[in-house]
């Protein structure tokens, strides 16, 4: 979701799931955290995800209500 509301490519964005059959996605969120707010397609929703995934790689878990 981080990735698309950077970018608003779907399709890049899907590379954060893992493929069917796989366990890993092809793209770790960390790529996500590393993008700059500035430059997202959807400023304000991008930095709530970006926060989301800081929380969800430290905590293992995250709310959207984080």
């Amino acid at each position: 979701m981080g990735w698309y509301l950077h970018t608003g490519d779907k399709e890049e964005a899907m590379k954060f799931f893992p493929a069917p059959g796989e366990e890993l996605p092809e793209k770790p969120v960390q790529e996500i955290i590393a993008l700059h707010k500035a430059a997202a397609a959807f400023p304000r929703s991008f930095a709530k995800a970006q926060r989301m995934a800081r929380v969800v790689i430290e905590e293992q878990f995250v709310s959207f209500i984080c």
